[in-house]
């Protein structure tokens, strides 16, 4: 599912609607686990990284989202997340949180490409934060 929304559905519309180009892939190494660590001040950097990177790429998002338990809209934001692969991840912090990033762990240690957000979090007002 994963390609089928990245090549026929998102990278499309990214390119297209949005007209987003991609600067600096170069640094993005070709082959070998890598972590991408973006802004996250919109929740379209979700859809935009992934789709202009030729690189499959996996994130881990807040495990509530995987839950699909508040409605008709959450349910299909849990399908998506699970068909597409990425990896839910308990924040209420401690061990918890430490053992839930053991999937990411591996998707490094296989060669994959991982992109995070060091503010864990989406800026509440569209301004960068620390």
């Amino acid at each position: 599912m994963y390609n089928f929304f990245k090549y026929g559905l998102f990278r499309p519309v990214v390119a297209w609607l949005f007209r987003a180009k991609l600067v600096g892939e170069e640094n993005v190494p070709a082959t070998g686990g890598a972590i991408v660590a973006a802004n996250h001040i919109a929740t379209g950097e979700t859809y935009v990284v992934p789709a202009m990177l030729s690189r499959p790429m996996v994130y881990p998002a807040k495990a509530e989202l995987f839950k699909g338990d508040r409605g008709p809209g959450s349910a299909v934001v849990a399908w998506f997340l699970k068909s597409v692969g990425m990896v839910p991840l308990d924040r209420s912090g401690g061990r918890v949180s430490l053992s839930g990033l053991e999937p990411i762990l591996d998707a490094l240690k296989a060669g994959g490409l991982v992109g995070i957000y060091p503010e864990g979090t989406r800026s509440p007002d569209g301004r960068l934060y620390k």
